[in-house]
């Protein structure tokens, strides 16, 4: 992904200027996610998108998904994440997606 985050939710692309980094993100799926986060804070490397857990939506249900943000030397940010349980959507989502649009 190419983008940069604002203080209000939104993204948009970076201009080109060091750190290069700045403005992508990856994200990488995991099952041992919270290792990952320990093993990082215990080293001294501090989160830039801190631990937290949200229902995003899927095309066809609602994932539970847990992530967290590093950025590295050059300003790639790196984004762990592990999906946890699913559910139907439900009209309380239909609603909040309605008030986004």
């Amino acid at each position: 992904m190419i983008a940069c985050s604002r203080q209000d939710g939104t993204w948009v692309p970076s201009p080109l200027e060091k750190p290069y980094g700045r403005g992508v993100n990856f994200q990488i799926l995991t099952e041992n996610l919270k290792t990952i986060y320990e093993s990082a804070l215990s080293v001294g490397i501090k989160s830039f998108v801190e631990l937290h857990t949200g229902w995003f939506w899927r095309t066809d249900r609602m994932e539970e998904w847990t992530k967290f943000g590093l950025l590295n030397p050059d300003g790639y940010l790196l984004r762990f994440t592990e999906v946890g349980s699913h559910r139907s959507i439900e009209q309380a989502d239909i609603n909040t997606l309605d008030k986004k649009t």
